[in-house]
């Protein structure tokens, strides 16, 4: 991977992280109820999203930047003219299938009738991003990662925006509409209509954005699509092609997604009226929180995708054993540590971010280490695909599916469970994968773990660490509130973290050579003279 597009895929994760924060301005303008209703009518669109354009910018750019490298400028021609004819296609067809299933996914899967508007403002959405993807693809082709950056920075910004105007206004009209009806789930339904409706609006403008800035870029190169030669390729062949560049991902990020799809599919149809709150509250206080740390650890981790694969390239066997295991170190030591604070001062996340079930807050304690299982699950699971063996992740990804959904049964046998069962499940499939994933790359790459080293020694940290910060907050919560006590005392812990990890001399020199952070690592140990 270069340099730019390390810099690209991380912003991009960054920008997810910004998308999770949206999720809880949403929550706190619908309540929880209405952030059910709003899950409802999101979930669907994402899953159609990864299926229909999720990975088409990579796949698309790499197909073009391969024919440029042959002089094959007519095919490129040819290539754009298919994608975007493609694109159109199944972008209209989805947003075409969103709409005609509104009813159905609102009143029959999630039986939640108040989702069926959301869905309606978000089905536009569909043949939005799958567009803007493609035209972020013909601009990285050209060798421009710039627009992709952009638009990753800019969407998240234009929801916020959008969605503080829109959603008060809808917010409005709909206590009107409560009070008329005496119904007060129109107020949630309204202001989550809103949310949809200023999302459609953000990618709309990120697609004219995308558009134009491949149209300018195009100009400096409009003469060489008449030039050259032109690849036998035809159109079956071609999007063959650009299928089996994004097949194997499109997979694996449909599996991820596929226990949250269905639990909620399986939560709502037996909770029904209390569904949308339960799992608000759920999402909003603990799934959120984890999903926004694995982001920040997905970004932390993408420069050893490229690094791992680089080494192996040049046949350089122990130091891509070096940079793997260096990444699986700084992971297991980061996601350790925001597994613990969370777990310790889960009551205080909870009271920051509106999640104050007493039940739940408990059960965040062992739940809370989803964030580790899960950020070295997609570490492995990526690194698996760069290494060429994405079959492997896909199944991978099916017997940890079908493992989720046969402990959430069983658990969900019992009534008392609740959703309780959907959050055991995830954890134990997320930790099963990540043994199995971690497994099959280790042999890949003929990896000899130094076990203590890169686990042991950051784990008996880590749990000093938790004693040292659910004694702090025990004291200063009363004192400085919440959200205080999680930023200093999660920091406070942050550093206390490292700093023992490096007297320790539990990181070597040749490790904070390869790894991310790696510097500022270094820096810090020597001002401690540990190096």
């Amino acid at each position: 991977m270069k340099q730019f597009e390390i810099k690209r895929k991380q912003i991009e994760y960054l920008s997810m992280f910004l998308e999770v924060l949206i999720l809880w301005s949403i929550a706190k303008t619908t309540g929880m109820e209405g952030m059910g209703f709003f899950l409802a009518a999101w979930i669907p669109y994402v899953v159609l999203w990864a299926v229909l354009a999720e990975n088409v910018p990579d796949a698309v750019g790499k197909m073009i930047r391969f024919r440029k490298s042959k002089g094959q400028y007519k095919s490129i021609r040819s290539l754009k003219q298919l994608t975007l004819f493609w694109l159109l296609l199944t972008g209209a067809c989805g947003s075409v299938l969103l709409l005609c299933l509104a009813g159905v996914l609102s009143k029959n899967v999630f039986h939640s009738v108040y989702s069926k508007l959301m869905i309606w403002m978000l089905a536009p959405l569909v043949l939005l991003r799958a567009l803007s993807a493609l035209f972020l693809g013909f601009s990285q082709g050209e060798g421009t990662e710039l627009p992709a950056v952009l638009a990753a920075v800019v969407r998240p910004l234009l929801t916020y925006g959008f969605g503080m105007i829109i959603s008060t206004a809808t917010r409005g009209y709909g206590e009107k509409v409560s009070l008329l009806l005496k119904q007060e789930c129109y107020t949630a339904m309204y202001a989550g209509a809103g949310w949809c409706l200023a999302m459609t609006a953000a990618e709309t403008i990120v697609f004219l954005l995308s558009m134009l800035a491949y149209l300018r870029i195009r100009r400096k190169s409009r003469g060489e699509e008449n030039e050259g030669r032109k690849s036998a390729d035809d159109y079956p062949a071609l999007l063959g092609t650009l299928y089996g560049n994004m097949g194997g991902r499109i997979l694996v990020r449909l599996l991820e997604i596929f226990p949250i799809f269905v639990g909620m599919i399986l939560y709502y149809s037996r909770a029904e009226e209390n569904a949308p709150a339960g799992f608000g509250s759920y999402f909003v206080g603990y799934l959120a929180v984890c999903l926004a740390v694995v982001f920040l650890l997905n970004a932390v981790t993408v420069p050893l995708w490229g690094k791992v694969t680089g080494f192996r390239r040049r046949d350089e066997k122990r130091m891509a054993c070096v940079a793997f295991q260096g990444g699986i170190h700084l992971l297991f030591s980061l996601g350790l540590w925001a597994s613990v604070s969370f777990s310790v001062l889960a009551a205080q996340v909870g009271g920051f971010v509106g999640f104050t079930s007493p039940n739940l807050v408990k059960a965040v304690v062992p739940g809370s280490f989803w964030i580790l299982f899960m950020a070295l699950s997609f570490y492995f699971s990526r690194m698996l695909i760069r290494l060429g063996k994405a079959l492997i992740a896909v199944g991978m990804g099916v017997l940890c599916d079908m493992l989720f959904l046969m402990i959430f049964l069983i658990l969900w046998s019992n009534a008392s469970m609740g959703i309780l069962a959907f959050l055991y499940a995830c954890l134990i499939a997320a930790a099963m994968q990540a043994v199995l994933t971690g497994a099959f790359c280790m042999q890949l790459l003929g990896l000899k773990m130094e076990w203590l080293k890169v686990f042991g020694i950051p784990f008996f940290a880590g749990a000093a660490v938790a004693l040292l910060e659910f004694l702090a907050a025990k004291f200063v919560t009363v004192y400085l509130g919440n959200g205080l006590t999680v930023l200093t005392v999660g920091g406070v812990g942050f550093l206390i973290f490292l700093c023992a990890l490096l007297f320790l001399r539990n990181f070597d020199e040749e490790e904070l050579d390869v790894i991310p952070l790696g510097v500022i690592l270094h820096s810090l140990g020597s001002m401690l003279s540990v190096f």
